[in-house]
């Protein structure tokens, strides 16, 4: 008889376990996404355009801070609100030496730090300067092919 019992005593608890969990919601964390990052040079700055998407922002729910981190050097630029879901911030780096790997996450004032981040090449070389370089190479190759020609045919 106390095997019985036990027994029903077990599914009381099971069913109460589950009508219980049935009313309980599910919380979903909306951290911060970083989803894009442009990089492009004013004078000797480098600067980074980053595109951040994070929902369900309010006045005390929002992206707050953005980290970029390459070689030894960590910057926090900071923000004061969010205008929408998806946005993109200005991050000036000023100079920076040689091409390093950086990486690029955003924090919510509730959730904290981004899960999904961005990790790129800084500073990354414009077309127009890729072009001239090339051009400049191909140039310097061909006078060195032209004046070494005209000595063997000399």
């Amino acid at each position: 008889m106390s095997n019985i019992r036990k027994l029903r005593m077990a599914l009381l608890a099971i069913v109460c376990f589950l009508s219980i969990a049935s009313f309980a919601k599910t919380a979903l964390a909306v951290v911060p996404t970083v989803n894009n990052v442009v990089v492009w040079s004013s004078g000797a700055d480098t600067i980074l355009n980053v595109t951040v998407a994070h929902a369900d922002f309010t006045s005390s729910h929002y992206v707050n801070q953005i980290e970029v981190s390459y070689g030894s050097i960590t910057k926090y630029f900071n923000f004061t609100s969010q205008t929408s879901t998806t946005f993109t911030a200005v991050c000036n780096l000023g100079p920076v030496d040689d091409v390093p790997t950086a990486t690029v996450k955003a924090h919510c004032t509730t959730h904290g730090w981004s899960t999904q981040n961005w990790t790129g090449q800084i500073p990354e070389f414009s077309l127009a300067f890729i072009l001239l370089t090339s051009a400049a190479a191909t140039s310097l190759i061909y006078l060195v092919h032209r004046k070494n020609h005209i000595k063997t045919c000399s």
